[in-house]
């Protein structure tokens, strides 16, 4: 599993077969927006619920708190 929110949101993205276009619209951000949270900026709680909602993953595996997928 990927160490970094910003790698685990690259790693989800790739899961869910979405680019980056697709999850901003979906997140209702820019590209820009989700290339600098894949790049290591954070996004805001807010935006956390939105990523974890469209990439079917929950908030708790978005932040990595240690919660596995197949608890």
């Amino acid at each position: 599993m990927p160490n970094t929110i910003a790698e685990r949101i690259h790693f989800f993205r790739i899961e869910a077969d979405l680019t980056i276009k697709q999850l901003a619209e979906a997140v209702g951000v820019t590209r820009a927006c989700v290339h600098q949270w894949e790049s290591g900026s954070h996004p805001t709680v807010a935006n956390i619920y939105k990523l974890a909602s469209a990439l079917e993953v929950s908030p708790r595996q978005l932040i990595g708190d240690g919660v596995s997928s197949g608890a």
